[in-house]
């Protein structure tokens, strides 16, 4: 599935790579789309498990907690190596939507989601509506997100001294906090 996707992936071809019998998904898991829903949250679990979403004490500002946030993003975006497979699977699922897509912005999105939005209404300026959070929160993981989808394309767009100077989860973690602040401040 992280591999060919949801519809190219066959059971046979499942079952001859992990070595079981044909009945047996049918048997576990009734049919692939469950065994699909089922391989995601497994890894949406293990996710999870290697990037717990920060937690913090009450006295920790609202700043340092998006710095925090940013980095813990950035990090699950970027270390593929950590979880290959689960980060493969869950970016297809993303960009490749299947049915399981509602299921995965329920469990997995909207806790990240709504721990990121209550720290941008902390740093808007009181009053602000609801929708302008939505979109300076977005904002935010849409400047995180680039970095993982647009990979490839940055790394032909940079100069090689800015390149091997990193383009690691600190390093932009210190610039989409610094640079939302500054865009948070002016709204």
């Amino acid at each position: 599935f992280a591999d060919k996707g949801f519809q190219a992936a066959t059971i046979r071809e499942i079952c001859a790579l992990a070595e079981v019998n044909l009945a047996s998904v049918n048997y576990h898991f009734r049919d692939k789309e469950t065994l699909y829903f089922e391989t995601l949250k497994h890894a949406e679990e293990q996710m999870i498990a290697r990037f717990p979403l920060p937690a913090w004490d009450s006295d920790v500002p609202a700043e340092q907690r998006l710095y925090d946030f940013v980095l813990n993003m950035l990090s699950r975006l970027l270390n593929t190596e950590l979880a290959p497979w689960q980060h493969r699977l869950m970016m297809r699922e993303v960009m490749q939507p299947t049915a399981a897509v509602r299921e995965l912005a329920e469990r997995y999105f909207r806790p990240h989601f709504a721990l990121l939005n209550s720290i941008v209404a902390e740093l808007l300026p009181a009053g602000t509506n609801e929708a302008q959070r939505h979109l300076s929160a977005m904002s935010v993981i849409g400047q995180c997100v680039h970095h993982r989808v647009g990979r490839e394309i940055i790394t032909m767009l940079l100069p090689p001294e800015e390149i091997s100077a990193g383009l690691d989860a600190e390093r932009l973690a210190k610039h989409i906090t610094a640079f939302s602040l500054r865009g948070l401040r002016a709204i």
